[in-house]
């Protein structure tokens, strides 16, 4: 279970908000962990200072004939475009929220992004307002909302 963001709790606990193109994936095991590691460019940052290429990193995958499968990972793919809304954990960037912290851009409508599946996740409903999930599309200034910085 997962408590559920609101756009505004999601900005807020993000260190950066970027736009990036994912590049590759590769699952890395190490200290009793199964990760899945994208490296994604930077396309447009909104808050924080990031280099042009991030390595973002998410709780399971497959390695060694092993298999981690955690609800509410969101996955990565090769040349997808995706909104990021991330904090730093170690050396590691990590989305938000898990699955809440990563939108899909839309081929048809590069200016609008969709809500990644949960993963089997349930959410408990927020404290006050509408999960940002919820409603399943958004235009990015209107997710990225006032706090955007270019």
């Amino acid at each position: 279970m997962l408590r559920a963001l609101t756009a505004a709790e999601l900005r807020a606990a993000a260190e950066v908000i970027v736009l990036g193109k994912v590049l590759s994936t590769r699952t890395v095991a190490g200290g009793g962990r199964i990760e899945t590691e994208a490296r994604v460019r930077v396309l447009e940052a909104w808050r924080g200072r990031a280099r042009r290429t991030l390595r973002v990193r998410v709780p399971g995958g497959a390695i060694d004939g092993r298999r981690l499968i955690v609800p509410g990972a969101p996955s990565f793919a090769r040349g997808e475009r995706v909104l990021l809304f991330l904090y730093r954990d170690g050396g590691a960037w990590r989305p938000v929220g898990l699955f809440q912290g990563v939108w899909r851009g839309r081929a048809d409508d590069p200016a609008t992004v969709l809500a990644s599946d949960a993963g089997g996740a349930a959410l408990l409903a927020p404290a006050r307002g509408r999960a940002a999930v919820e409603r399943r599309s958004w235009s990015v200034a209107e997710l990225v909302g006032g706090e955007a910085q270019r």
